[in-house]
């Protein structure tokens, strides 16, 4: 993936979330966003992410980071963000991907099933 350092864009991603989630519940995760490179990356305008829930229908949800409480990161700094997302309670039971990405031109995006019940 090509980025400029400094950008959002630039920053690697991993995201945590629970292996099995009941439907019809939030699911809580967490991103964390490392800053690989040697300059800070400021985010500003505060970046947006997209959430896609994949089972038999798709849902997708974009939303903003939470910038007030980081509004960069610095050289080698890692910062967590609890995030929480809604699951459908239509979904049928089983394996879903679930995917988030940072809204730029080169991500960083991460994808993991979650079982849901």
């Amino acid at each position: 993936r090509c980025q400029t350092a400094g950008s959002p864009g630039s920053l690697e991603a991993h995201i945590r979330v629970p292996t099995q989630v009941p439907a019809g519940i939030p699911l809580n995760y967490f991103v964390t966003l490392t800053n690989p490179t040697p300059v800070a990356v400021t985010l500003s305008p505060c970046p947006s992410y997209t959430v896609l829930f994949q089972a038999a229908t798709t849902t997708t949800k974009s939303l903003f980071l939470n910038c007030d409480a980081v509004t960069s990161i610095a050289p080698g700094v890692t910062v967590s963000y609890a995030l929480q997302f809604d699951v459908p309670a239509a979904t049928t039971p089983g394996p879903v991907q679930f995917a988030w990405s940072l809204n730029t031109p080169t991500g960083p995006a991460r994808e993991v099933t979650v079982d849901v019940s």
